[in-house]
């Protein structure tokens, strides 16, 4: 629901807002159920009273939260645990605490590449270390932060959207007076975010 939800107030949003208001939920129980990993930037209009009576925020998993994770996550096909029987699943825990149960179960993932690549066989039921979730668990991290830092934007970024911002403000203005924009709308190809350019 994120890139219908955020941003400008659009055709395609209306069109939600038209259907939850329109619901006859009397005699019926319908529980309409939205997601998003934003939740700072939904529309405002789907908040009112009548549209979403309950936000419910989850947080990250708590580090005994992120050991469940991982024995669901670390079983073969047949629901045998791929985990070694010393692992120590609170160094794990502590490692994968406060991380999305995306990021647990790729490094579960990573771990049993590791434990393929350290072991030589395809079978490691029962022969992931602790060493293996670890460093799974840290290849991750920095892939993160290597991604995050890859989105954080520079001055000149945010100096190209403030003039984006101020050129927006000029179209509304000269179409107000009649004049055409010298401004064309323009769709990122990578992220489908909508912004104007010069003609």
């Amino acid at each position: 629901i994120d890139r219908v939800m955020t941003g400008d107030r659009t055709e395609e949003i209306n069109k939600i807002l038209n259907i939850l208001d329109g619901m006859d939920t009397k005699g019926k129980p319908i529980i309409t159920v939205l997601t998003t990993n934003a939740p700072a930037k939904i529309e405002p209009a789907f908040m009112r009273a009548g549209r979403m009576d309950t936000v419910i925020q989850l947080t990250y998993p708590d580090a005994k939260s992120a050991q469940k994770f991982v024995h669901l996550y670390a079983q073969n096909k047949n629901g045998e645990s791929l985990l070694a029987p010393d692992v120590d699943m609170e160094s794990v825990g502590e490692s994968m605490k406060d991380t999305s149960p995306a990021f647990i179960a790729e490094s579960i993932h990573k771990a049993k590449r590791h434990a393929i690549y350290r072991t030589g066989e395809s079978d490691i039921t029962g022969k992931v270390t602790t060493n293996d979730l670890v460093l799974a668990g840290q290849a991750m991290q920095k892939h993160i932060e290597m991604a995050m830092q890859k989105t954080r934007k520079t001055e000149a970024e945010q100096l190209v959207d403030a003039s984006e911002l101020l050129g927006k403000a000029m179209e509304g203005r000269l179409r107000g007076n009649g004049v055409e924009s010298p401004f064309v709308n323009a769709t990122c190809p990578s992220c489908d975010e909508q912004f104007q350019v010069r003609k």
